[in-house]
């Protein structure tokens, strides 16, 4: 299973208007530079480095991401999954969008991970902002940044650039760290066995075959399901009856 962890940091947009304030509203009339994302960084579940990638930015407020995403795409390729937090409605939407303007064409089909998603679906944490879930899990959480960050860097400011890329290369670990804690409690995303050619029986978490079966249970339909325990990461997981008849034919012939 090829896991890609990553994260993205935008630019601002820039815009015409009379005034600012609480009620302004401004139409796409009023767009004067398109936002545009400003680096990727990503690194793989099995390695140590965190790899980054930024714009073409050489005068300040024009900005060209399109080469930046061209390249993310070819790396992107060689994932199952591709992991970040908040991911599903912010990162990916926003690749997607990207692709599209730069007619670089759309990302590899791959099963995305969302942390966000996972925390809301099996969690009640006071927040769901990683900077909150990374520090309460005892880690030591996102960079601290403010406005002016941004700022600096639509304006071309390099030194602000490579703070820009630390602290988008740090919210790619905290990602990866949380990930691993709640990882036990949420269902596989998708089937590492599989991936690895083996039998639909094995953990579906990280392919093993070290497993056994802790009895069965009926759903509302009256559909049988195995349940099952993966030795090697102790996460549990359940099979269909079909599916556990081929466990018991593989075990049968292990043991012959």
């Amino acid at each position: 299973m090829n896991r890609l962890f990553w994260d993205i940091e935008t630019s601002l947009g820039l815009y015409w208007a009379w005034r600012c304030g609480r009620k302004v509203s401004l139409s796409y009339e009023n767009i004067f530079v398109e936002p545009a994302i400003i680096c990727i960084c990503y690194k793989w579940e099995k390695c140590d480095t965190v790899y980054s990638m930024t714009w073409d930015c050489e005068e300040p407020l024009k900005w060209d991401d399109s080469n930046m995403i061209r390249k993310f795409r070819e790396v992107a390729k060689g994932a199952d999954e591709i992991i970040a937090h908040n991911g599903n409605n912010f990162d990916l939407k926003w690749i997607n969008t990207r692709c599209l303007m730069a007619g670089v064409g759309p990302m590899p089909i791959i099963t995305p991970v969302d942390t966000l998603r996972m925390t809301r679906s099996k969690f009640r944490f006071q927040s769901n902002r990683l900077d909150y879930l990374s520090k309460r899990m005892g880690g030591d959480g996102k960079l601290h940044t403010d406005f002016g960050l941004w700022v600096k860097t639509c304006l071309g400011d390099k030194k602000a650039l490579r703070e820009m890329v630390e602290y988008c290369k740090n919210d790619v670990v905290v990602v990866q760290d949380y990930h691993k804690w709640i990882q036990s409690f949420c269902n596989a995303e998708s089937h590492a066995g599989a991936a690895m050619g083996r039998g639909r029986w094995t953990c579906p978490h990280d392919g093993s075959e070290n497993v056994t079966k802790n009895g069965s249970r009926h759903t509302s339909m009256g559909i049988k399901k195995w349940k099952m325990q993966c030795k090697d990461c102790n996460k549990n997981y359940q099979i269909s009856d079909k599916v556990h008849r081929d466990y018991l034919e593989a075990k049968h012939e292990n043991d012959t």
